[in-house]
């Protein structure tokens, strides 16, 4: 049986909606929307001013920018932050952090206009991305973008359903709701015999039960040929089978699962008949003539209780498994580097500075050059070794069998994260920051625990912060790491109270900064710093305060250690480069100063590799060592 069913691609709405109320509110959003007064270096006035305003309407309504029915001079005679407010008020705002959780989940691929109402394909593979949006705009916790748990929200049902065979695609209107509701009548006929078979006996009729389950009008099945939305058939094409550690098997699956009686299964068809009764009410409300969402506040939750799918995964399963598969060979790997890369802004580029022999004993990539990322890689992967085939949960089980259809034993399996002993704990599962400063790292051993982890972590709140300013300024215009540290921590200190108002807040700092407003700006020059920071002298703005943070407590001056002073940045033969004096008193030409810098940060020897005896993270230095080495093959 193969499910006609396609995910599409992610197609936007962007859609103008007008704000006419004079007291500034809006439908479904009142009161006012708190933020922070802003003092860019560079004030606009005139025509300057106006041009700002175009960028941030079209920013934050999602692409669509001003229209004949705004008062633009009335705009431009407020203060910033007021222009601000008065585009985040409007409800296609939500539409705009979508998007931008979209891309903070490397999910967006895209923002076009289609059918008016219609919103499509990979905003729902991550509900946490929509969840968030709604917060952003009415509610107090953005942050909910990093909950495991998750509310579903869903797309009106396909404009045109999919025939069956030897029908022809109907013409939308009358015709394709008429074949709907056959599909939708054949899938109830279908539920109606599966009870008749099960009541007659189970396991005699398993053959049975099985050919009308997996049948192209199952019920199941009927409803997907009915145009229901992908987030959902991604869902509910697990109910049939999977009722917490009890599964009713028609596939391959069963072999990894108990056996059911026919007491047991008939009590489990007769709810998933109850359930399917309200799945097909909730089905039909999301008739597309009807249901006509312009906006992610528009979007209708599915009754997940009614449906008794209340606590299933949804943030990582149904959905997101489809581009995250696990294989037998694997061991979660490509969820973990997902997991660095979109929540923690680590590529995983590889600083071999870690001792193997710490973490590796043996173990598949236990070469050093594949431990500089293999030690913190297979911890995090270790987080999932629960879930298998389509992102269920084997707990329970002696067997697993994974997206690839092998099956082996779970225990076995999973042994290669079983913690050494004297470790302290069961598992090596973990956020393994640093093998030399183990009080850095945090263990644990489920999904929930990572969720647990990801939702503190200051380095996501951080990632976060560094995606919005990617989003709003563009991946290629530098910014001063300073600058990125003061937003993060104007953003991890409201978050406390509020993590709605931080991200706004967070937002319009940026729609205010120098580097927004620059009409033709150049990618290499940082155009912002933290407040009260004077960037004369100082190295270039990419590195400044890294160097800060971590090495000018003793280089910070000529008669620092080494004669290094990592806060000076002059000019020595015709290049720039540090002060740097050798024993003699002479100035050290700039390769041999980056030499030296680039082979100390990465030295293996824990006693010689810098900071010395100090904690650094591994992502700070690796952008160390890319602009060293990069500055000693010619470029700055």
């Amino acid at each position: 049986m193969q499910f006609r069913f396609i995910v599409p691609v992610l197609l936007m709405v962007t859609v103008f909606i007008q704000v006419a109320c004079q007291d500034g509110s809006v439908p479904g959003r009142s009161g006012t929307i708190e933020l922070p007064s802003v003092s860019p270096t560079e004030e606009l006035s005139g025509w300057a001013y106006k041009a700002w305003i175009g960028k941030v309407a079209r920013l934050l309504r999602n692409g669509q920018g001003l229209t004949p029915a705004d008062d633009l001079e009335a705009l431009s005679r407020l203060k910033r932050e007021e222009v601000i407010a008065h585009f985040m008020k409007e409800p296609v705002f939500s539409n705009t952090v979508l998007d931008f959780n979209l891309y903070f989940l490397g999910l967006k691929n895209g923002a076009l206009q289609t059918e008016k109402g219609m919103f499509e394909g990979q905003a729902f593979v991550m509900p946490g991305a929509i969840t968030s949006a709604r917060e952003a705009y009415s509610g107090k916790d953005y942050l909910k973008l990093l909950d495991w748990e998750q509310r579903l929200f869903v797309n009106p049902l396909r404009k045109v359903p999919f025939p069956m065979e030897g029908q022809a695609t109907p013409s939308p209107g009358a015709e394709a709701e008429a074949m709907r509701e056959q599909h939708i009548q054949k899938g109830i006929a279908s539920m109606n015999k599966l009870v008749a078979l099960a009541e007659g006996g189970y396991n005699k009729n398993h053959g049975e039960i099985c050919r009308v389950m997996l049948a192209s009008d199952g019920p199941f099945n009927a409803l997907s040929f009915a145009g229901v939305p992908g987030n959902l058939f991604l869902v509910l094409r697990g109910m049939p089978n999977w009722f917490g550690d009890v599964y009713l098997p028609c596939t391959s699956l069963g072999a990894v699962y108990k056996p059911v009686s026919d007491e047991l299964a008939i009590a489990r068809i007769r709810t998933m008949r109850a359930h399917f009764d309200k799945l097909v009410e909730f089905v039909r409300s999301l008739n597309p003539a009807q249901y006509l969402p312009a906006t992610v506040m528009e979007l209708k939750e599915a009754p997940l209780k009614e449906l008794n799918m209340e606590g299933q995964v949804l943030q990582f399963n149904r959905g997101s498994f489809a581009l995250l598969l696990n294989s037998s060979t694997n061991f979660n790997r490509k969820r973990a580097a997902f997991v660095f890369k979109r929540f923690f802004c680590d590529d995983l580029t590889p600083v071999a500075i870690e001792s193997p022999a710490l973490h590796a004993r043996g173990a598949h990539a236990s070469e050093p050059s594949c431990q500089a990322c293999h030690y913190k890689l297979d911890p995090m992967a270790g987080f999932f070794k629960d879930l298998g085939y389509g992102g269920y949960p084997f707990h329970a089980q002696k067997q697993i069998m994974f997206d690839d259809m092998a099956v082996t034993d779970k225990d076995a399996y999973q042994s290669s994260w079983k913690a050494p002993e004297g470790a302290g704990r069961k598992w090596n599962i973990g956020y393994v920051r640093s093998l030399q400063f183990p009080s850095q790292n945090e263990y644990g051993e489920t999904v929930e625990d990572l969720f647990g982890i990801i939702k503190r972590a200051p380095e996501v709140r951080r990632c976060i912060v560094k995606r919005l300013t990617q989003y709003v300024l563009g991946e290629a215009q530098f910014v001063d790491a300073g600058y990125l540290q003061y937003l993060a921590a104007e953003f991890e200190k409201e978050s406390k109270a509020d993590s709605s108002h931080a991200f706004r807040s967070a937002l319009a700092r940026l729609l205010t900064s120098n580097s927004f407003q620059q009409t033709d700006p150049q990618s290499s020059v940082c155009y912002d710093y933290a407040p009260g920071e004077n960037p004369a002298g100082r190295p270039p703005c990419r590195v400044a305060k890294i160097l800060e943070n971590h090495c000018a407590q003793c280089h910070s001056s000529a008669s620092s250690q080494g004669g290094l002073d990592l806060t000076a940045w002059i000019a020595n033969a015709g290049q720039m480069g540090f002060k740097h004096f050798d024993s003699a008193g002479a100035q050290v030409p700039v390769k041999e100063s980056f030499k030296r810098i680039a082979e100390r940060l990465e030295h293996s020897n824990p006693k010689k590799r810098m900071p010395l005896g100090k904690f650094m993270p591994d992502i700070e230095r690796a952008q160390l060592l890319l602009w060293a080495n990069e500055y000693l093959q010619g470029g700055e």
